[in-house]
């Protein structure tokens, strides 16, 4: 379909079968990517339930409720350490983060590590500074 949608406004500086197999590699080589991705997502949450149900772990209500007076002090003095906490707790990798937040990796590393400095902090003081 995409062949046919973009041939009346395509100019030709190669072949038409040239131009429209590269088309078609493109659309192949997304779609492989984007079945590795399903399928690797589908391994961790897999994963994950298994390790869940294995684990007879009750988390301490006084570290949860520690945790998430942190979370919400972080988030109130630097929006960008929550949203990088979030999204790291929630398995998107650093290069997906640094796409989604528009930062360089270099910076998304040193944010993370401010991030869980502050946290560690919090959690041990109750203060952020």
């Amino acid at each position: 379909m995409t062949i046919f949608e973009k041939l009346p406004e395509t100019e030709f500086e190669s072949s038409f079968a040239s131009w429209a197999n590269n088309i078609l590699e493109f659309k192949i080589s997304n779609y492989i990517r984007s079945k590795k991705r399903r399928a690797n997502k589908m391994a961790l949450i897999s994963n994950e339930k298994k390790e869940q149900s294995s684990l007879s772990f009750t988390p301490d209500p006084d570290l949860k409720r520690r945790l998430l007076s942190c979370l919400k002090k972080i988030g109130k003095s630097n929006i960008r350490y929550a949203r990088i906490l979030n999204l790291s707790y929630q398995g998107y990798n650093a290069a997906e983060i640094c796409e989604k937040l528009k930062i360089t990796l270099s910076n998304f590393y040193v944010i993370l590590s401010r991030s869980r400095s502050i946290l560690e902090l919090c959690l041990e003081t109750g203060r952020i500074k």
